[in-house]
């Protein structure tokens, strides 16, 4: 794929007549739009919820200093840091120097957009720390020094055997690359050793909650998890206007997130992420940092809080979902009532499994 500085016209000829190109766009554009209707058909109340939605972010926006300021005084409370950056600039400087202050020679990175308009990893080579893309798609996107040309699939531009050509590049064998499953079985086994040695995280933020200072992390691949809790140091990058009040509103944004995107009831990981690591034995990262402003970031971090639906719960039981509801009701299974709905986290349900 060409990116710039080719003007943009040039570029569109040059894009439309590589057939291969289009063959894979056509694919994954289909796929991707088939899958969102689908996911909103499913959905009865999904123009209600998507003008609850709107109406939040209108609201949102029109007081956006306040809830920011509340939401950098929540993130405080947590254990964790706020910094405000208004250019890119200003927004690669301060994780370069957080990376200083910590001794980082090592970090992976989960997707973010906003470090990719920033430039961040180029900044952090410059400051001598081997960045690590963790996302499969955005890895190999790293690998082929090429770079992500969509928004939810990186690599929508690229065929499975271009994929397999360049994990050959890295000494894949030909076992390696015989399927989608073994190549990101390949991609595995690469990517762990740097989770394990990486000093700092560095994720984006899909939303941050101004009541609690909690940043919303979701992903559909386990590296998002991996990125903000096992590295010491854990820097998020998120834009201002990505900012909800509440844990409710942030619900309501949840319930169209995944279906929007790829036709999801919810990504595979949704997580919630409420300051550093407390006390001996907690999993998360040491230390939370970020960098918020026009086009910066918001950053806390620590362990990711798992919050199931009475429908989750009730395919782990193996029971109809009234009767988890009526275990809540009961009061044997503590749910927090979020909007009109119900969320229970993964401490209640292994109580009420030991009880």
């Amino acid at each position: 794929m060409t990116s710039a500085p080719l003007n943009f016209y040039v570029r569109v000829d040059l894009a439309l007549k590589d057939h291969a190109l289009g063959a894979a766009m056509d694919r994954a554009t289909k796929k991707l739009v088939s899958s969102r209707e689908a996911g909103m058909a499913a959905f009865p109340e999904a123009d209600a919820v998507r003008d609850h939605a709107r109406r939040i972010r209108a609201h949102t926006v029109g007081q956006l200093g306040q809830y920011l300021r509340q939401f950098e005084t929540a993130v405080h409370a947590r254990g964790g840091h706020v910094h405000w950056a208004e250019t890119a600039e200003q927004a690669v400087a301060i994780v370069a120097d957080i990376a200083r202050q910590h001794d980082v020679r090592s970090a992976v990175k989960s997707k973010s957009m906003v470090s990719e308009e920033i430039d961040l990893n180029a900044a952090l080579a410059r400051a001598g720390v081997d960045v690590l893309e963790t996302d499969l798609g955005e890895f190999i996107v790293q690998v082929d020094k090429d770079h992500p040309s969509h928004i939810v699939a990186p690599i929508i531009h690229k065929s499975r055997h271009d994929i397999a050509k360049s994990f050959r590049g890295l000494g894949a064998t030909d076992e390696d690359v015989v399927d989608v499953p073994q190549m990101t079985a390949f991609a595995r086994r690469l990517l762990r050793a740097g989770f394990l040695k990486a000093d700092m995280g560095i994720s984006g933020g899909n939303f941050g909650v101004a009541e609690t200072g909690s940043l919303c992390v979701c992903t559909n691949e386990g590296n998002g998890r991996l990125t903000t809790t096992l590295p010491r140091v854990h820097v998020a990058l998120m834009g201002i206007e990505r900012v909800v009040p509440t844990l409710a509103d942030l619900d309501v944004m949840l319930q169209l997130l995944g279906r929007s995107a790829t036709g999801q009831k919810l990504t595979v990981y949704t997580n919630i992420i409420s300051g550093p690591r407390r006390g001996q034995g907690a999993t998360g990262a040491q230390g939370a940092m970020g960098a918020q402003g026009a086009m910066g970031a918001a950053g806390a971090a620590g362990a990711a809080l798992d919050l199931l639906s009475p429908a989750d719960v009730a395919k782990k039981l193996g029971v109809p979902e009234a009767d988890v509801m009526s275990i809540i009701s009961s009061g044997e299974l503590a749910a927090k009532k979020i909007g009109t709905s119900y969320r229970i986290t993964r401490a209640a349900l292994d109580k009420y499994l030991a009880s």
